[in-house]
């Protein structure tokens, strides 16, 4: 009798762990046969003789295997098997038939069924071997249908990721593809399965700069590269390249526009801190500094009286006034410098001799010379540093000494000491005064921020000494306590020592020169000194009698030397005219005080040398010495002999 709408539940109880199949038969002993092979191999085995039943099956069970026998009451094979594999298209259906016609087993297996099989008497036989390859490729099926989830749960993954990101940002293969792309880089252009070969089309813009497009390609295989930052439509990007696992990397684009802002408005902050503390002391320096000028004066003016009241011999006096003009010169170099309001190069320096020269106008500052210790190595401390800055900072420290060893009943003593140690330069500024406490000590360094009572201080000496030594690669320590006095240290890096240039000789020299300058004092006196170091030279009062001695013969002349400001003329002028007219002619200007900026622009081609006034007859020779020899090198052993 066929099996019809009834199943039949065979081997080890449903629904433990054993898996289950699903026989479609209506032949109850063909039935029983196949159901037997099954549960001998481990499976639970379910019998229907009808479509129906089956459909219901899958309907309300886990199915692992299907035999479907061709031909059945309620429908032919094909048609089974197309019903079957749409209701449960990952089981593995073996077709089992009287037929051995090959045409209809591959129209089976093109249908969907993973295997076929014919009712002979090598049946059993035969659906072993196939349960076997049902069952890999049962394996097989779970782990590719395992893997597209996963794969399918990393996409979503990954761009739940990107899109948490608050830049613009696409991941992207070695060959550029876009794999995923953020919200913010999208923004309605398609990103994703593009290639990108110009990372500028991240911002809507086609980069110009071969640095950008240069450092985009060297990550994509596989390299380290820094970021870089590219203007478009006045907003500024920060691009980046992140390598996130092997052939894949996330680029990148970060508005930071603002926080450029931001730093513009700090570092103009702090060139303003600068200013009002530079301002500050410079009040503070003036009694002292006026003090040593009339000193100085005061030298002079009696060596020149006893000179007009032959008093003395000649020689008595012209060591002291030299001197006292030597210290006056020096005194006024300290001043610019530490009034000048630009950044300027860092030069390699001696710390010993850039402190010892502050020193006088140190000790004016703190009060005298008993409140005033100096502590010094033996040896050069070579640092490479902006000098003006350097000794700005200095006096802030020593201005701020001496505020708090006033508000103590103590005697004042103040120590500046200078050591190295572990490739660091240490500048050291040490007062007895009142001190600071733990609390507020991790905030002296904020701008506005004053220990001193109102109307004393305003709060911006020691964050402009912060912002020097940052920017010099230092390092800022304070060590206080309330009644215990502070040490401030000051850390820099040692620069290489370098040897000490030679000075050269005050020989006699043949140059032939032009000499201007305006102050008829000091032409006079300028031009007998060069005569007597050898020199022919010519004198002009004025840029007009100097153009009138080039337009004769400007061939005549070794060198130009003169001052830069003067009457009817704005600094420049007369260099731009020489260098326009003669451009051989080597060029030296003179003058009391240049701005770093009109330093660097005169030597960036309009001028060869620049003093400083007052300069000597030897600090001339050796500018022109300077200029001649590198005029000469560049030209080659033929060059004129001077």
């Amino acid at each position: 009798m066929a099996c019809t709408d009834e199943q039949v539940v065979m081997g080890s109880e449903l629904g433990q762990a054993a898996d289950r199949a699903l026989v479609l038969e209506d032949d109850p002993i063909l039935a029983e046969l196949l159901a037997g092979v099954l549960v001998r191999e481990g499976f639970n085995a379910v019998v229907t003789g009808t479509v129906a039943a089956a459909l219901a099956q899958l309907e309300q069970h886990e199915v692992e295997l299907v035999l479907l026998d061709y031909q059945l009451p309620d429908g032919d094979g094909a048609t089974v098997l197309e019903a079957l594999v749409r209701r449960a298209p990952s089981v593995p259906i073996i077709v089992v038939t009287g037929h051995g016609d090959e045409r209809l087993a591959v129209r089976m297996m093109q249908l969907g069924a993973s295997d076929y099989l014919v009712k002979d008497a090598d049946l059993r036989s035969n659906l072993r071997l196939a349960l076997t390859r049902a069952r890999s490729e049962a394996v097989r099926r779970r782990r590719l249908e395992r893997l597209e989830r996963q794969a399918r749960d990393d996409v979503a993954l990954r761009q739940v990721l990107l899109d948490a990101l608050p830049t613009a940002a696409v991941l992207l293969d070695r060959s550029g593809m876009v794999l995923a792309a953020n919200a913010r880089a999208d923004a309605g252009r398609g990103m994703r399965g593009r290639r990108l070969n110009d990372p500028m089309e991240l911002l809507g813009a086609i980069g110009e700069e071969a640095t950008v497009r240069r450092r985009h390609h060297e990550a994509l295989a596989g390299a380290a590269v820094a970021g870089v930052e590219v203007v478009v439509a006045d907003r500024c990007f920060d691009l980046q390249w992140q390598p996130v696992s092997v052939g894949l990397v996330l680029l990148m684009a970060r508005d930071v526009t603002e926080a450029r802002h931001r730093e513009l408005q700090r570092d103009e902050l702090e060139r303003e801190i600068e200013r009002g503390q530079r301002l500050e002391a410079l009040g503070t320096f003036a009694g002292g500094v006026a003090h040593e000028f009339n000193n100085l004066l005061g030298t002079i003016i009696g060596s020149i009286d006893l000179l007009r009241m032959n008093q003395v011999e000649v020689g008595v006096v012209l060591d002291p006034m030299a001197s006292a003009a030597a210290r006056a010169r020096e005194l006024v170099r300290q001043l610019l410098i530490f009034a000048r309001d630009e950044h300027g190069e860092r030069e390699q320096v001696d710390l010993v001799q850039v402190v010892e020269a502050q020193l006088d106008l140190v000790t004016r500052l703190v009060g005298g010379t008993s409140a005033l210790r100096y502590e010094r190595p033996d040896h050069a401390v070579p640092v490479a540093v902006d000098v003006a800055q350097l000794t700005q900072a200095l006096m802030h420290l020593v201005s701020n000494a001496r505020h708090a060893m006033a508000t103590t009943e103590r005697d004042a003593e103040m120590v500046v000491s200078i050591t190295s140690e572990d490739g660091l330069a240490v500048l050291s500024v040490r007062d007895n005064g009142c001190g600071i406490d733990e609390l507020r000590q991790h905030r002296i360094f904020e701008p506005f921020y004053s220990t001193k009572p109102p109307g004393q201080g305003t709060g911006l000496g020691l964050a402009a000494v912060d912002g020097i030594v940052k920017r010099h690669g230092g390092v800022i320590a304070v060590e206080s306590g309330l009644g215990r006095g502070t040490t401030v240290r000051i850390s820099l890096p040692l620069a290489a020592e370098t040897a000490p240039a030679s000075t050269p000789s005050m020989a006699v020299r043949s140059y032939r020169l032009l000499l201007v300058d305006d102050e008829p004092v000091i032409l006079d006196a300028m031009g007998e000194l060069l005569r007597a170091s050898g020199c022919r030279v010519h004198l002009a009062d004025s840029p007009d009698a100097a153009v009138t001695l080039l337009s004769e013969d400007s061939s005549r002349f070794d060198a130009v030397i003169t001052d830069m400001n003067m009457p009817g003329t704005t600094g420049t002028d007369f260099p731009e005219l020489v260098r326009a007219r003669w451009p051989g002619l080597p060029l030296v200007v003179m003058s009391g005080y240049l701005e770093n900026v009109d330093r660097q622009r005169l030597l960036s081609g309009l001028v060869d040398e620049i003093l400083d006034k007052p300069c000597s007859a030897r600090a001339i020779l050796r500018a022109v010495d300077a200029v001649l020899n590198r005029r000469q090198q560049a030209s080659g052993p033929q060059a004129v002999q001077r």
